[in-house]
């Protein structure tokens, strides 16, 4: 049997190593504890919640924006490194490379996509570092009814 048809237990649908799953679990013991947050700490923390997911929204509609462009200049990237490789090419392909162009235009979309969902999780990612650092001020009595001065500028 080939290697490219084996099965490894996993499918299209999950990565099999649990990521998704896991990625779950942390993001419902974080809403748990954003849950039992004193009054305060908890207005702080859905205000924090707002700015994460208004911050998301601006990126992915910056990213649909842009998208177009980041592919063409990735493709423009690859085609130079293409054409600029000396390496010897089998005779089909100094005929006809319109296949290796659609390797091309394939693998700089998938390289800017990857990139895009990469920033997109970094901004949830950011969003939960505050809202813990939110969990754990109040744990240690931040939100006590003294006043903060940071949030007081509000």
């Amino acid at each position: 049997m080939s290697d490219d048809i084996k099965d490894d237990g996993h499918d299209a649908n999950s990565s099999g190593d649990g990521t998704m799953s896991a990625e779950f679990n942390r993001q419902n013991e974080l809403a748990a504890q954003v849950a039992k947050l004193s009054p305060k700490a908890l207005e702080q923390a859905k205000f924090v919640e707002q700015l994460g997911a208004e911050r998301l929204e601006t990126e992915r509609k910056s990213q649909q924006r842009a998208h177009g462009h980041r592919v063409l200049k990735e493709e423009n990237k690859l085609l130079k490194n293409y054409i600029l490789d000396r390496s010897e090419r089998p005779e089909g392909v100094r005929v006809d490379p319109t296949p290796d162009l659609q390797i091309i235009s394939d693998q700089a979309e998938r390289m800017v996509s990857q990139r895009e969902a990469f920033y997109l999780k970094e901004v949830e990612r950011g969003t939960q570092a505050n809202l813990r650092q939110i969990i754990a001020k109040d744990r240690q009595g931040g939100f006590d009814g003294h006043s903060d001065h940071d949030t007081e500028h509000e």
